[in-house]
């Protein structure tokens, strides 16, 4: 059972909600997160990555990305982006709330990650995309951070700079405790 999705099921009302609120949250946010943020936010796609100037970098797929969000930083880099407080509230409880259950042993209470059945789910795969992206500012300088959902790509002129950008951002993930696929990431 190494390579297992959970699945959750919400109820119609909460997923209703959540929906509803990553929409407003990701249309009033958009002015607020990099333009090389493309894929939670909207109008921006891929095809805004293009540019014609040469660069290097590396690019970098985070494993079971929503499976292992971190919840609490999540939520603090929302209270910092101004994100509404009961919105906060409701949307931090639901995960605490919902049990998995399995056949040989009693519910298990989730601890770790955001639910793909959550809408707001993706408002949280941002905010780390946010977090990450401040970090890239003033770690690695030199390097630029591009996110599409959980594929991260840094770009740089200078093959040099590569490394140490990826050295940054995976520092930075390991410290909120997203994970790599290594077999999924090029240099």
């Amino acid at each position: 059972m190494q390579h297992y999705r959970l699945i959750t099921v919400f109820s119609l009302l909460y997923r209703c909600w959540s929906s509803i609120r990553s929409c407003q949250i990701l249309q009033f946010h958009t002015d607020k997160v990099s333009v090389k943020c493309l894929g939670n936010v909207p109008h921006r796609t891929a095809d805004h990555y293009f540019t014609d100037a040469p660069m290097t970098g590396c690019m970098l797929d985070l494993a079971n990305a929503f499976n292992h969000l971190p919840r609490l930083p999540i939520m603090q880099v929302g209270m910092k982006l101004g994100l509404p407080i009961p919105i906060l509230r409701g949307w931090s409880a639901a995960p605490h709330q919902m049990e998995r259950r399995f056949y040989i042993r009693p519910p298990l209470r989730s601890c770790n990650g955001l639910p793909e059945g959550c809408g707001l789910s993706v408002v949280g795969m941002l905010l780390i995309n946010v977090i990450t992206d401040k970090w890239l500012q003033v770690r690695a300088p030199l390097c630029s951070l591009w996110t599409y959902v959980d594929n991260l790509e840094i770009t740089v002129s200078y093959e040099e700079d590569v490394q140490s950008g990826y050295y940054m951002t995976n520092l930075e993930h390991r410290q909120v405790k997203d994970h790599f696929l290594a077999d999924k990431s090029h240099r």
